[in-house]
């Protein structure tokens, strides 16, 4: 009893350090229950049940009320991560090609299990991932079209062995490149893996406002604290994005 007490304590005081206070009351309930019912002589049936009950509550009970409390309440995977993170998410979610924009020749590249393009802008290559921005290599070399076909530290992709692999077009055609650290500044992707184009997100976050606006329709998203979502004037709704 006096382990059981000690990580009891433990317990009790970890809860009350990160202010979990439901785990930090439960915590002390079961810690005094214990003490009365293993020092006392009139409840000998209950030390055999007791661990028994206390599995039950945490592994059945509480699984299931924790379960229904997701589901109904506003505590999902959609509102999880940060605030920057969740809006980097829905600008990248609402991407669009912009209008005009010109296209660049591009390869794709692989090193081991990652993808990435290979992009010909003015004459520069430069090279991205999904994790890394669009940033220029040396050494590169082109053909006549302006197509990367060497890139050091990286293996090119041939086109007959990009149509050759259905899984491989899918991540291609899939893959988003980040040409900044602002989400707002777009992607390069592609559609034939031989050419790129610059997508932007149809919506602009202003961060002192805390608002999203529809760049095509003008319509701005206001964040609503009770649902999570964003919410315009008209009671049009953009739900959070997962993360």
């Amino acid at each position: 009893m006096a382990l059981v007490n000690a990580l009891g304590l433990s317990i009790v005081l970890s809860a009350w350090n990160a202010e979990a206070w439901a785990i930090l009351v439960a915590s002390v309930v079961l810690l005094i229950a214990a003490d009365i019912i293993y020092f006392a002589k009139k409840t000998l049936p209950l030390k055999y049940l007791f661990p028994g009950l206390i599995f039950l509550a945490i592994f059945q009970i509480f699984t299931l009320g924790y379960t229904g409390y997701v589901a109904f309440t506003n505590y999902g995977t959609g509102h999880a991560g940060s605030q920057e993170q969740a809006v980097d998410a829905t600008l990248i979610q609402n991407e669009r090609r912009v209008d005009g924009s010109p296209t660049y020749p591009l390869a794709i590249v692989r090193d081991g299990d990652t993808i990435g393009f290979a992009v010909n802008e003015d004459g520069i290559v430069s090279v991205g991932t999904e994790e890394e921005v669009l940033a220029p290599v040396d050494g590169a070399t082109v053909d006549g079209s302006g197509k990367p076909t060497e890139v050091p530290g990286w293996e090119v992709v041939s086109q007959n062995a990009l149509f050759s692999d259905q899984d491989l077009q899918q991540a291609v055609v899939d893959l988003r490149v980040p040409v900044s650290d602002d989400a707002e500044e777009g992607s390069m992707r592609t559609r034939d893996g031989s050419s790129g184009a610059v997508y932007q997100s149809s919506l602009e976050w202003d961060d002192e406002a805390q608002t999203f606006t529809d760049k095509e329709t003008g319509t701005v998203y206001y964040a609503d604290q009770e649902t999570g979502n964003f919410v315009a004037d008209d009671g049009s709704q953009r739900p959070p994005v997962g993360m």
